[in-house]
């Protein structure tokens, strides 16, 4: 039995994590308005499933949809950025 957290309410996502998983095991993090608690019993959640826009994923066995990965910046980026904070602090040190 894996605790699934699904980051967003897509009725495709939802259909797919019922199917392969208990529906007392299926989570959305929503926060739990009417609006989102008549959408979640429409879509066949349990009562409990909606459990907060900032819910703490390593509680849970597997997100979906997964995270992205950060994005890391290339080299070439990283020496403008340094090469404009280098100009801007001898500019403040010429005047």
């Amino acid at each position: 039995m894996s605790r699934v957290l699904l980051l967003n309410a897509e009725p495709e996502l939802v259909e797919k994590a019922l199917a392969e998983h208990h529906v007392n095991n299926v989570f959305v993090a929503l926060d739990e308005t009417v609006v989102n608690r008549h959408m979640a019993k429409r879509l066949g959640l349990g009562r409990y499933a909606l459990v907060g826009a900032d819910a703490d994923k390593s509680k849970y066995d597997l997100v979906l949809p997964a995270p992205a990965p950060k994005k890391t910046k290339s080299k070439k980026a990283l020496d403008k950025e340094v090469e404009a904070v280098a100009d801007e602090s001898t500019e403040e040190v010429q005047s």
